[in-house]
């Protein structure tokens, strides 16, 4: 009886043994360890037999034994039969967080733009001089056309001429061969005047400053430069000067056309009135558009005479143009070398 016990105890454990193998595999084979599952459970299983069919007291009173490593369920002729446990469900294990690569990094924030300052002002005479029958010059930076640049004098014309005519101008200002500005000898005192010299050339080089007497030879004429400066104008946009609206043209045998106009009104605060004059000629009435097409007929800068303050009379003489019939037209300078609006354009019609 007892043997008969032991041998279906040793046959419990074999099933048991072999019930788990499948088991034991699925988990090994999860984890990656299935042929050390499965040897140890082979080993196990002989090592019960073993016991079972040696050791007689395997179920003596002094040793009751104990199943508690064994948790499936196992038939015998003397217990009902359990039916098998189903197989664990085995949750998969959570996939770990996955740290940015490189390539996938948010991009670094873009360093800060240094904008260095631009240059506004160059200083050409930071110290007084006295200028009495002498010129002065001083070399222009290279000037772009993509500034507008402009140049700034700060003076003082003294003079003790009093006879019209003599030291008739008393003050000049020229760019390279260009006589940009002059002042009679009656008109003293301080005075700031400002204009863009690349109205006169677009490569200037060289400013060129005179005073003193040109009809005697009294020296009592003399002109005190407190400084000069070239300053980007950027309020030209403000400068307005008023277009000439009342051309009224003569037509001369010799040839020659005399013009007759008002000098315009103007804000600019640089010279108070225009810097110089641009005559034009085409076959019909100009406008923005032709402007560019009409022929230039003469371009009056202070080199040939000195615009009057507003509202003053302008007298020029000028060649009439080889197509005797057509339509004149006179526009300002302002002192940053702009035009004034278009005014009156005034037909004409001379036959030889």
């Amino acid at each position: 009886m007892k043997l008969a016990l032991r041998l279906s105890l040793a046959f419990g454990l074999v099933m048991v043994a072999v019930l788990e193998l499948p088991i034991a595999r699925d988990l090994a084979v999860k984890q990656g360890i299935a042929g050390e599952v499965r040897g140890e459970v082979m080993e196990a299983g002989a090592e019960s037999i073993k016991h079972a069919t040696q050791d007689n007291s395997f179920l003596s009173a002094s040793s009751p034994p104990s199943f508690s490593l064994l948790p499936l369920a196992f038939s015998s002729p003397f217990s009902p039969a359990i039916s098998p446990l189903s197989s664990p469900v085995i949750s998969p294990l959570p996939s770990p967080a996955i740290s940015p690569s490189p390539l996938s990094s948010p991009p670094s924030p873009p360093l800060p733009s240094l904008s260095l300052p631009l240059e506004t002002e160059i200083i050409l005479l930071a110290h007084q001089i006295k200028l009495q029958d002498g010129k002065l010059s001083f070399k222009l930076p290279n000037l772009t056309e993509s500034k507008a640049w402009v140049l700034e004098i700060e003076y003082e014309l003294i003079s003790q001429e009093t006879a019209l005519g003599f030291d008739q101008p008393g003050f000049t200002v020229s760019i390279d061969e260009y006589l940009t500005y002059q002042q009679s000898a009656v008109e003293i005192g301080p005075k700031t005047i400002s204009f863009n010299p690349l109205t006169f050339t677009n490569h200037p080089t060289t400013l060129t400053l005179w005073s003193g007497n040109t009809g005697d030879e009294l020296q009592n004429t003399q002109t005190t430069i407190n400084s000069i400066k070239l300053t980007v104008n950027n309020n030209k946009n403000f400068i307005e000067i008023k277009p000439i609206s009342d051309l009224f043209v003569t037509v001369d045998k010799a040839g020659y056309l005399t013009l007759e106009w008002t000098s315009p009104q103007t804000n600019d605060q640089n010279l108070n009135k225009a810097l110089g004059y641009e005559i034009r000629f085409f076959t019909d009435p100009l406008t923005e558009k032709n402007w560019t097409q009409a022929q230039l007929i003469k371009r009056v800068l202070p080199a040939e005479f000195s615009p009057q303050p507003a509202r003053e009379k302008e007298f020029i003489l000028v060649q009439f143009p080889a197509i005797n019939q057509g339509y004149l037209t006179v526009r300002a300078y302002n002192s940053d070398g702009s035009l004034s609006p278009l005014g009156k354009s005034v037909s004409f019609n001379f036959t030889l």
